[in-house]
């Protein structure tokens, strides 16, 4: 499915054979994190078959005792630690939490997305040494933008994504003029139905789609003036980089790895890190001023120009992965 997870695997091997290095992605099964018997034996399997590798940490996280019984050299990648999804039980949260430590206490190396994962695995993982891979982005056309003002939210549709605030907040400035789009797939059917049940106050001004991609995808952006992060927990937030690829400002949770990915240009962001209960104040003041819309979409064009790239995000990950057998001076 097209999370930022995936997308970045995919845009990582690319980027590692533009500097010749060849790699390819496993996929080891569906069930995880808690992988079947058969998922367990793909992860071994793929393990056993290959000097160096990289696992995803929703894999990795609960499979300490396969990672450490692997003969090559092993990364563990943490887009999110597992405890922190939303809606588990406290045992599972407390027993995923214990799994992840033991995982990352036998890993090589450990990469994640942002300095503020890497700090949480200091913290909550007593793993240090974690070292960070932003997630890079493709530059693409600027958006054009509509009239009124177009609104983007995109991701999954889970408790952490929580798409729920999105459209609750919209509920409240119905007084204003604008459009929405809520895009993304339906990974959890009670938050889906928690939407829709919201929306009946909206009267159809929120177009759902589902799971966009490619140029379905692209056309979505093309009309969008503001992108609106509302996740509970995100430790990048690919997606906003992807939205100041286009040249669209963002709004997101403060206190997240999205600020990270939103940026500054000369000491002001291109958008707003705002706490839930400061989201529909912040949406008012955004369309209802002309002048907020064009400071916004001026910074987040002169963001677009200095977003990572693939290629650096590559670069991290093989000098972290590979280890040179030149002797000292060779």
């Amino acid at each position: 499915s097209p999370t930022g997870g995936n997308v970045y695997h995919e845009r990582l091997v690319v980027a590692l054979s533009e500097l010749g290095i060849g790699g390819r992605i496993v996929r080891v099964g569906a069930g995880w994190p808690d992988g079947t018997a058969a998922d367990r034996g793909r992860l071994v399997a793929a393990l056993r078959d290959h000097p160096v590798t990289l696992v995803d940490g929703i894999v990795a996280g609960n499979a300490p005792l396969e990672l450490a019984a692997a003969p090559g050299r092993i990364g563990v990648l943490v887009h999110l630690p597992l405890a922190d999804e939303q809606g588990l039980s406290p045992d599972r949260a407390r027993s995923y939490r214990a799994s992840e430590r033991a995982a990352l206490a036998v890993a090589d190396v450990v990469l994640c997305p942002s300095r503020r994962v890497a700090l949480e695995l200091a913290k909550s993982y007593d793993r240090a040494n974690a070292i960070v891979a932003e997630p890079g982005v493709d530059l693409a056309p600027v958006a054009a933008g509509s009239t009124p003002p177009h609104l983007l939210w995109l991701g999954a549709v889970t408790a952490t994504k929580n798409p729920l605030r999105f459209v609750e907040a919209l509920s409240e400035l119905t007084d204003l003029d604008w459009t929405a789009a809520l895009v993304g797939a339906e990974r959890d059917p009670a938050v889906g139905a928690q939407v829709r049940r919201a929306m009946t106050a909206l009267e159809g001004r929120v177009m759902v789609t589902g799971a966009l991609v490619a140029a379905e995808l692209e056309r979505e952006w093309v009309r969008t003036d503001l992108l609106v992060s509302t996740s509970v927990v995100e430790t990048y937030g690919l997606v906003v980089a992807e939205a100041l690829a286009h040249g669209i400002p963002a709004v997101v949770p403060a206190g997240t790895g999205a600020v990270e990915a939103l940026g500054e240009v000369d000491g002001l962001p291109p958008g707003r890190a705002a706490d839930p209960a400061e989201l529909v104040p912040e949406l008012r003041r955004w369309l209802s001023d002309p002048g907020r819309r064009r400071r916004w979409r001026e910074r987040a064009l002169r963001r677009r120009s200095t977003l990572p790239s693939w290629a650096a995000t590559a670069r991290v990950v093989r000098d972290a992965l590979l280890i040179r057998d030149d002797p000292p001076g060779g």
